[in-house]
C-alpha cells in the first residue's frame, strides 16, 4: 500500500509540474476545479484519490483485460483469423507484401466491428472488476418494480459482475467464447429471459417488453390498461400521445433511451448509473487501439509453463480485479513479413546515415 500511495503522489506531482497537460484533459480540468466551500483550488489530499481512481479505472483494469484478450486469442485461432482478416481488409495488417501497414486512425476503431465484438465477449467472460460492486442507501428504503420489491435502508446490495456475466439463466452457452453473439443479437447486453412477472416491468417501453413476454405487438388488454392509466395521469384524451409515434427504445450500445430505463441488463462490465466506471471511455479507446496494433504484427501463444487452459483456470483470482496469480506468460510470434520489414528498415536507416555522413565529410573537406 505504501508503494501504491507513493506512486500516486508521484503522479500528482508530475501532473502539477506540467500544469495538467493537454487543455481539456482530465488532469487539466482537475487542477481548475474549485472547492465549493472555500472557492480555492483542490488540495493535494482532495486530488490524490481522484488521480488514483483514474489510474486504476482506466489503466490497471485495461491491462488485465488485455491479458485475457491475448489468452483467449491463443485458445481460439478461428477468432484470431477473423480479426486478422478484418485488419488486413483495412490495410492495418503487416504482411510480406506490406511490412509497414498504414497507421491506425481514430476513425478506424468503430469500423473494426469484429474486434469490438471480440472485446465485448472478453469483458463478458472476464469483467475487469469481477467481484462486482456494492451499493447501499443510507437515507431511505429502495422501492423497485412499483413498490413490489423493497430493499430496506442500510442494506448492502452486491452486484457480482462475473457471476451475472457467466450465469446460464442470463446467457446461452455462457462457457463458450463467441464474439458472434454480439453481432447476431441486437441489444445483446439486455436480458433475454426475465425472472419476474410481466407487471414488475411496467416502467419498461411497451413494444419491446411485450415481445419478451410473447405478447402480440400492441400488448392487448395489458397495454390498454397501461394506456388508460397514462391517459388519466396526463389529464384526458387531449394530452394523450399517439402510441404509434413513440420513439423506439435504444437497444444497442451501453446507453439506453429513457423509455427503456427499466429494461433489465445482463452485461455491465463498467457498472451502471451515475457512479459507473470513470475510466470506461479511456479503456474502450485504449483496448481496441492496443490490440489492433499488437495483432497487426504478432500472434500470441500461451507459454508451456502456464499448464494450458487448465493451468490458467487454476490460477484465476478474483480480488478487486479479475487476474491471474503470477501473471500470464505468453510468446509473441512475429507475423510473416514483420521481421523482414524491420530488417529492411534498419538497412535503409543505415544507408541514410552513411549517405548523410558522407555528405557532411564532402562539405567539410574544402574548408580543411
Amino acid at each position: 500500500m505504501a508503494h501504491w500511495q507513493s506512486l500516486v503522489r508521484d503522479l500528482l506531482g508530475h501532473v502539477k509540474s506540467v500544469g495538467g497537460g493537454r487543455p481539456g484533459s482530465f488532469c487539466n480540468l482537475l487542477l481548475k476545479v474549485r472547492d465549493p466551500k472555500t472557492g480555492k483550488p483542490l488540495t493535494d489530499k482532495q486530488m490524490t484519490p481522484e488521480i488514483a481512481a483514474l489510474f486504476f479505472a482506466g489503466i490497471d483494469t485495461t491491462g488485465h483485460t488485455g491479458t485475457w484478450s491475448l489468452y483467449l486469442l491463443s485458445q481460439h485461432p478461428e477468432v484470431e483469423a477473423k480479426i486478422v482478416a478484418e485488419l488486413d481488409a483495412a490495410g492495418l495488417l503487416a504482411t510480406p507484401s506490406r511490412p509497414e501497414p498504414r497507421r491506425l486512425e481514430w476513425a478506424d476503431l468503430n469500423k473494426l466491428v469484429y474486434l469490438q465484438a471480440f472485446i465485448k465477449e472478453v469483458l463478458r467472460m472476464y469483467p475487469p472488476v469481477g467481484v462486482g460492486q456494492v451499493r447501499v442507501s443510507h437515507t431511505h428504503d429502495l422501492r423497485l418494480a412499483a413498490g413490489r420489491l423493497v430493499v430496506p435502508r442500510g442494506t448492502l446490495i452486491w452486484v457480482p459482475h462475473h457471476a451475472m456475466h457467466n450465469a446460464r439463466h442470463n446467457w446461452d452457452e455462457p462457457d463458450s467464447f463467441r464474439p458472434e453473439r454480439w453481432l447476431e443479437t441486437p441489444g445483446c447486453e439486455y436480458a433475454q429471459r426475465l425472472p419476474m412477472p410481466r407487471e414488475w416491468y411496467s416502467g419498461w417501453a411497451d413494444e419491446t417488453a411485450d415481445a419478451y413476454f410473447g405478447g402480440e405487438k400492441g400488448g392487448g388488454a395489458e397495454k390498454e390498461e397501461r394506456e388508460r392509466k397514462s391517459e388519466e395521469a396526463d389529464g384526458g384524451e387531449g394530452n394523450k400521445a399517439d402510441a404509434d409515434d413513440a420513439e423506439e427504445p435504444t437497444t444497442s450500445g451501453s446507453a439506453a433511451s429513457s423509455s427503456s430505463s427499466d429494461r433489465p441488463k445482463r452485461y455491465f462490465p463498467f457498472a451502471e448509473g451515475p457512479r459507473n466506471c470513470v475510466g470506461q471511455s479511456l479503456a474502450m479507446t485504449t483496448l481496441p487501439t492496443t490490440l489492433a496494433m499488437l495483432l497487426a504484427r504478432f500472434s500470441f501463444g500461451l507459454a508451456d509453463s502456464m499448464g494450458g487452459a487448465v493451468g490458467v483456470a487454476k490460477r484465476e483470482q478474483y480480488t478487486l480485479v479479475t487476474g491471474v496469480d503470477g501473471g500470464m506468460m505468453m510468446h509473441a510470434v512475429p507475423r510473416p513479413g514483420v521481421l523482414e520489414g524491420r530488417a529492411e528498415r534498419l538497412r535503409s536507416q543505415k544507408a541514410e546515415a552513411r549517405a548523410a555522413a558522407a555528405a557532411a565529410e564532402a562539405v567539410a573537406a574544402p574548408a580543411a
